[in-house]
Order: structure tokens, then C-alpha cells, then sequence
């Protein structure tokens, strides 16, 4: 057995060539910076991204990350560093793509689905100087608080909302929840 995978290792060696680097997220493949803060409700790890990006994961999730492009569905709370709430409510969007601040997009692509996460998005990921809403002054630092319901393609959404519609208007009555 042991001469097999030897021979597979040396196989592989040959194979290996110079060849094109494949760009991958650069948030799913680097050891960013872990430092320890202590809050009031004891010892938490604070992550770094060479971004700027600071993120505090609250409860880890299961599954898989989301890929470009799929739709990634959220409950979120938005804070200025104060503590003042300026938006709250569900989201849904293309992972990846730009739809919503850099900060919740980098944030969120390093989750799983039942992951609970806060972020503190500075300025330049945020809003920055200007196109900020009413509420949240020029050059903020946000703070989100996520949490990923799911994760899933187009056809996936559209097959959902119609469970949550049916289900809203009293479809599955006399079943019994799933246990």
C-alpha cells in the first residue's frame, strides 16, 4: 500500500508544471489576524482581514459557504458604533456580486448557513464619505449583526417563497412539524 501512494505522489510531482495561479477569494484561503478582547460576557476572538474587516463569530454554522453568484438570505441588525440601530430586517442577494456593502459581502462569504456573526465594517467597506442613508453619518464604522437563514440557487428562492406562502396562508394545516 505504501508503494501505491508513493507512486501517486510521484505521478502528481510529474504532472505539476508551471502553470496559471487560480485566483481564488483571498478571505477563504489566508490566516488573518486573531486577537482576544475581553467584553463584559468574557473572552472573545476578534478577527482581522487585511481588508480592514473586523469579525466576531457568535455561533458557527453547518454546510456549506456560499459561491459567486448564489443567493445567500439574512436577518441583520445595522449599528453605528454607538449603539444607535439605523436599519434591522431579512436580505437576500447574490454572494459576490456587489448588491449590498463590500463589508457584508466579505463578511457573509466566510459563513455557513446557522452561522451567527458580528461584523464591523470600517468606512471605506461601508459607505465611506458619501451615498450613505439618512441615517448613518459620512465615514461610519457599521456594525452588523448577521445571521445566514440559507443558502441556496435562484430556482431554490422562487421554490421556497412558494412554500412560505403556502405555509403563510394556512397550507399544511392537520401535518405534523417535521421532528
Amino acid at each position: 500500500m505504501g508503494k501505491r501512494y508513493k507512486a501517486i505522489d510521484k505521478k502528481e510531482e510529474e504532472k505539476k508544471a508551471p502553470a496559471e495561479l487560480e485566483v481564488v477569494p483571498q478571505s477563504r484561503y489566508y490566516k488573518p489576524e486573531v486577537t482576544k478582547q475581553v467584553t463584559k460576557s468574557g473572552v472573545v476572538n476578534v478577527v482581522e482581514h487585511d481588508s480592514g474587516l473586523q469579525l466576531v463569530d457568535v455561533k458557527k454554522g453547518r454546510g456549506a459557504y456560499p459561491e459567486n453568484g448564489q443567493t445567500v438570505f439574512i436577518k441583520f441588525k445595522g449599528m453605528l458604533t454607538n449603539g444607535k440601530e439605523f436599519d434591522s430586517g431579512k436580505l437576500s442577494f447574490h454572494a459576490g456580486r456587489g448588491e449590498v456593502i463590500a463589508g457584508l459581502d466579505e463578511g457573509v462569504m466566510t459563513m455557513r448557513p446557522g452561522g451567527i456573526r458580528k461584523l464591523m465594517i470600517p468606512p471605506h467597506l461601508g459607505y465611506g464619505g458619501s451615498n450613505a442613508p439618512g441615517k448613518i453619518p459620512p465615514n461610519s464604522t457599521l456594525v452588523f449583526d448577521v445571521l445566514v437563514v440559507r443558502i441556496g440557487s435562484r430556482k431554490q428562492v422562487v421554490e421556497q417563497q412558494e412554500d412560505d406562502e403556502w405555509l403563510a396562508k394556512g397550507g399544511g394545516e392537520g401535518f405534523d412539524a417535521p421532528a
